[in-house]
C-alpha cells in the first residue's frame, strides 16, 4: 500500500471549515475549537521549520434557510453511502457531492484570511490541511480529503461516522459514546479546547482591574448564559419558570455573602434566545440594584465582548450546565465554578449521554458544584489539558495515515 508522505514543512496552508451562518458575526463554539487547533499546529510547524503558515477561515453553508437544510441532508447522506464504498467509487461520489453542494450554494461565503498583512495564495495542489469545526462540516472534509491528493483533514469534534474517514480526529473525552467508530487516529482531551491560558488571564486581568478600580473591592460573580441545544428545548423551555427559580436562588446566594459589596457580571451567548435575554435582565433589574450588575449581550452589533474580562476577574463562576465550551473556559479560570440548568437540557427528555458524561465527571472529581443558592469555596483540582501530548499525536497521525487516493490506485 502507497503512502503520501509530505515533509511538514511543506504545509504551508491551514483552511478552517465553520459550521455557523454565512452571515453570523460571532464565532460559533465548535469554530472557536477548530480555531484552537489551527493556531496551535500553525504555531507548531513555524517553529519547527522556520515556514511561514497561513491560515484561512470559510463557512460552508449557503445563506438560504431552505438551501441550508437540504444541504445538511444530503451531507449527512453523502456520510453514510461513502463508508460502504470501495475507494475508486469513494473519488466519484466525492466529486458528485461537491458539485451538488456547490449548486445548492455551498461554499458561497468568501475565503477570509487571518492574517490580512499577508499576501500569499494557496492552490489545491499544493499541501495544505483542512481543519473542520463540528460533525455538520465533516462530509465536506472526507470529500475534499479523497478529491486532493495533497489534503490532510482534521475533524474537531465527533463527526458520529468511523474516525478512518479522516486523518484525524480531536475530541473531548466524553465522546467515547462513540465508542463503535473510533479507530487509532481519534485523539481525545479532558474538555473542550479554548484559547484560554493562565498568563493571558493574569495579563487581562490586570488591564481591566487598572480601567475599573473599583473591581478589587467587591465580590465579583461571573455568570454566563448559554442556551437550548436543539428546537425542542426551545420550544419546550419554559423560560419564565426557569429564570424566576434561577433569580430566586441567585438572590439567596448574594444575601448569604459576608458583605453586600458584590458585582454581578452576566453575558449571554449567541445561541441564548432573545426574549430569555430580555426577561433575564428584567429580572435582575427587578431583585438586583441596578448598579451591582454589568449585562452584556453579544447580539448587540458594535459592542465589545467583555466574556474574557469577566472570566479573568471573577471570584465565583456560574454556568449553564448545557454549555461544554463555557465550562472548560470556566475551568481554566482556577475559580470555583457552579452549574446550573436553566433550560432543562438535563431532564431525561432532552440531555444527551455525552453531556451527562461531561458533567457527572467533572462533578465527581471536584471541577464543579450544582448550585444550589449559595457559595462556597470548593477544590479545584487542577485539569491539565496534555496539550503538547495531543499535538504531538495530532501531527503523527497526519503523517502517518494512508492517503484514500493513493490507496486507489
Amino acid at each position: 500500500m502507497k503512502r503520501l508522505s509530505f515533509l511538514l514543512k511543506e504545509w504551508k496552508t491551514i483552511i478552517v471549515y465553520g459550521d455557523g451562518k454565512p452571515n453570523q458575526h460571532i464565532a460559533t463554539g465548535a469554530e472557536k475549537q477548530a480555531s484552537v487547533v489551527a493556531h496551535r499546529l500553525e504555531q507548531l510547524l513555524e517553529t519547527k521549520h522556520s515556514t511561514k503558515v497561513t491560515q484561512y477561515f470559510q463557512r460552508v453553508y449557503p445563506h438560504s434557510l431552505r438551501k441550508r437544510w437540504f444541504s445538511k441532508v444530503i451531507a449527512k447522506l453523502f456520510l453514510k453511502v461513502i463508508a460502504k464504498l470501495k475507494p475508486k467509487s469513494r473519488i466519484v461520489l466525492s466529486d458528485y457531492f461537491l458539485q451538488i453542494s456547490k449548486c445548492l450554494g455551498c461554499f458561497e461565503s468568501p475565503i477570509e484570511k487571518r492574517d490580512k498583512n499577508c499576501n500569499a495564495h494557496f492552490s489545491l495542489e499544493d499541501p495544505f490541511v483542512l481543519v473542520g469545526a463540528a460533525s455538520s462540516v465533516a462530509p465536506f472534509l472526507v470529500a475534499m480529503r479523497y478529491l486532493h491528493k495533497t489534503c490532510k483533514t482534521i475533524q474537531v469534534l465527533h463527526p458520529r461516522c468511523n474516525t478512518d474517514l479522516f486523518d484525524a480526529v480531536v475530541s473531548p473525552k466524553h465522546d467515547i459514546v462513540y465508542e463503535k467508530y473510533n479507530k487509532g487516529n481519534w485523539i481525545s482531551t479532558p474538555f473542550a479546547l479554548h484559547e484560554l491560558s493562565p498568563e493571558y488571564l493574569k495579563q487581562i486581568r490586570e488591564i481591566t482591574i487598572g480601567q475599573n478600580p473599583k473591581l478589587s473591592s467587591v465580590i465579583k460573580v461571573a455568570i454566563l448564559i448559554g442556551g437550548p441545544r436543539n428546537r425542542w428545548q426551545r420550544i419546550f423551555c419554559n423560560p419564565h419558570k426557569s429564570i424566576a427559580r434561577f433569580v430566586h436562588r441567585l438572590l439567596q446566594a448574594v444575601n448569604s455573602l459576608p458583605q453586600q459589596n458584590y458585582l454581578l457580571l452576566v453575558t449571554v451567548s449567541n445561541r441564548t434566545p432573545s426574549r430569555v435575554a430580555q426577561l433575564l435582565y428584567e429580572q435582575l433589574e427587578k431583585n438586583f440594584l441596578k448598579d451591582n450588575i454589568w449585562f452584556h449581550n453579544p447580539k448587540q452589533q458594535n459592542s465589545h465582548n467583555p466574556y474574557h474580562q469577566y472570566l479573568s476577574v471573577a471570584d465565583y463562576i456560574l454556568v449553564t450546565s448545557e454549555s461544554v465550551n463555557m465550562i472548560s473556559e470556566a475551568l481554566s479560570c482556577q475559580r470555583p465554578v457552579f452549574v446550573y440548568d436553566l433550560f432543562g437540557t438535563e431532564s431525561f427528555c432532552f440531555s444527551s449521554r455525552r453531556l451527562r458524561l461531561f458533567l457527572n465527571n467533572l462533578i465527581q472529581c471536584g471541577c464543579i458544584v450544582r448550585f444550589e443558592g449559595t457559595w462556597h469555596v470548593h477544590s479545584m483540582p487542577y485539569l491539565s489539558c496534555r496539550e503538547e501530548e495531543i499535538f504531538t499525536k495530532l501531527l503523527h497521525c497526519l503523517e502517518e495515515i494512508p492517503c484514500p487516493v493513493a490507496s486507489a490506485k
